[in-house]
């Protein structure tokens, strides 16, 4: 149970800062040197948006902390989720309560979603507070970088599926 409650945390977690990455990676990146110059770039690490702010340290604390403070907030309701997905395993199609339990899951994974996206939010207001004038401007050229290069590669995915799936089946 505690593994799909980390699980779903992380999942929030990645999601609330998709656009902003993850902070914790702007404290490593500061600790440990850059290796994306020594390699090619189809196999150099990811670095986060965050990552390239050049946060200070109190900048990365404070997110940090941020980040933590809504994990926190949030495990109450990622932990009675965890107990209305296993009520809902639990229980037998066709059996008594199984009904209740379908609809207890329904109504706990909405509560959460919109719980999480609100958190998401305000953590992401949060952030964007700390940051500089400079570092906003950057924040913006670089989601905006990352949104043309996202696009570039569906497009790519779409023409590599419509050119795979026109091609006849391989025989054995």
């Amino acid at each position: 149970m505690h593994s799909r409650i980390f699980r779903t945390t992380a999942l929030a977690a990645a999601l609330a800062f998709s656009p902003l990455a993850m902070a914790v990676g702007a404290a490593r990146a500061q600790s440990v040197p850059s290796t994306t110059a020594a390699k090619p770039q189809a196999t150099a690490p990811r670095r986060s948006i965050l990552e390239e702010l050049d946060l200070t340290a109190t900048q990365q604390s404070t997110i940090r902390e941020t980040v933590q403070q809504n994990f926190e907030q949030l495990r109450p309701q990622m932990q009675a989720l965890a107990q209305k997905r296993q009520a809902f395993e639990n229980a037998t199609p066709g059996g008594s309560g199984y009904r209740a339990a379908v609809n207890d899951l329904a109504k706990a994974e909405a509560d959460f979603a919109k719980a999480r996206v609100l958190r998401e939010g305000a953590v992401r207001s949060k952030v964007y507070d700390l940051l500089t004038p400079a570092q906003r401007t950057k924040l913006k050229d670089l989601m905006a970088e990352r949104k043309t290069r996202v696009a570039k590669m569906r497009q790519a995915a779409q023409a590599q599926r419509a050119t795979g799936s026109s091609a006849p089946p391989a025989s054995h």
